[in-house]
């Protein structure tokens, strides 16, 4: 082989080598370009928003009256936390409520309500219905009772009239008056300075949330008179 061959198969090699160089490098960039185009389109995508969360670790419940609105305040916060899984189903909220009832006479009423559920003699149509009966079964038969008496005894005295609302609409819940009941404690219950700026009002308020608009309102003139 001559110098000329020589130098054109070195010149051959050389583009081959060149070509073969080119080849791998768009290789490699069309490569990056499909991982770059694979993070944006991650990024692109918003996360999901967690369907829970952090709720105080609840209690078994039980079954004593005492304990009965505690449970039930419980079982809303979680209900309430994730409601994508219990708003699908309502029984999902009642085996939730049932595995929670674990001790003493809570644990053998539920007991009774599983084995119902399990041989399909029992059926609940809604979670209402279940809320209901396990009222029914847990509440105090004495506590409207007890809670009348409380609120009959409640008196605003030198509190705020915000503090005394806080403890009367507590009582309220349970107490089972009329509109005009709970005006006539109010009445009997208020501090003299408040009930009589109220009756001194060309219009004397006769539903219950005007009497409390009214009262929040002198109870903080009175209050500001005094700072001053």
């Amino acid at each position: 082989m001559n110098s000329l061959d020589l130098e054109n198969s070195d010149h051959d090699r050389l583009q081959q080598n060149n070509a073969d160089l080119t080849n791998l490098v768009n290789a490699q960039n069309h490569q990056i370009t499909q991982q770059l185009a694979a993070i944006q389109n991650l990024q692109a995508v918003p996360a999901a928003p967690s369907s829970k969360g952090k709720i105080a670790k609840r209690e078994p419940y039980d079954g004593s009256p005492e304990k009965l609105d505690l449970f039930l305040w419980e079982l809303y916060l979680n209900f309430e936390d994730n409601q994508v899984y219990y708003g699908a189903d309502h029984m999902c909220k009642i085996h939730f409520t049932l595995s929670y009832m674990k001790l003493k006479f809570a644990a053998q009423w539920a007991s009774c309500i599983t084995s119902e559920l399990e041989n399909k003699t029992g059926y609940y149509a809604s979670w209402e219905e279940f809320r209901a009966q396990l009222i029914m079964a847990f509440k105090d038969p004495n506590k409207k009772e007890e809670v009348q008496q409380k609120l009959e005894r409640l008196k605003q005295g030198i509190r705020p009239v915000a503090e005394f609302f806080v403890k009367f609409e507590e009582y309220k819940a349970t107490a089972g008056y009329n509109e005009k009941g709970y005006i006539s404690l109010l009445k009997r219950n208020l501090s003299p300075y408040v009930l009589e700026c109220i009756y001194a009002l060309e219009n004397v308020p006769t539903t219950y949330d005007a009497w409390k608009t009214y009262m929040q309102h002198f109870d903080s003139n009175l209050r500001e008179y005094q700072a001053l």
